[in-house]
């Protein structure tokens, strides 16, 4: 299996859940994408200080495999920028996210 920090393209998963409250994180940075229940992915990253951020998304009930693997084909095969989850343009890699407010917390590590 290829390792993600191996990645030489430069892919940044990009996350807004308000106008002032957005993230974009190197897929290299990416420490974990994983299910935290029913309805929600948790997504774990090292800052550029070495701290553990995380961010935490909301799914539609059962379907959190669906936004585990679209975000691990993102991770894979975007190049650039590419939108995870955007609760202002209601733009979601996933229908399965394509809800209001899908972004519910994360923790901006520097």
């Amino acid at each position: 299996m290829a390792s993600i920090g191996k990645n030489n393209r430069n892919v940044f998963l990009f996350f807004r859940d308000s106008a002032s409250s957005m993230l974009c994180i190197p897929a290299n940075k990416i420490t974990l994408v994983a299910t935290a229940g029913d309805t929600d992915v948790e997504i774990y990253y090292e800052g550029d200080d070495g701290a553990a951020g995380s961010l935490n998304l909301l799914t539609t009930s059962g379907s959190e495999h669906t936004v585990v693997l679209a975000i691990a084909e993102l991770m894979v095969n975007g190049r650039g920028s590419v939108t995870v989850a955007d609760d202002v343009d209601n733009i979601y890699c996933s229908s399965s996210l394509s809800q209001t407010n899908a972004v519910t917390a994360f923790t901006i590590t520097a």
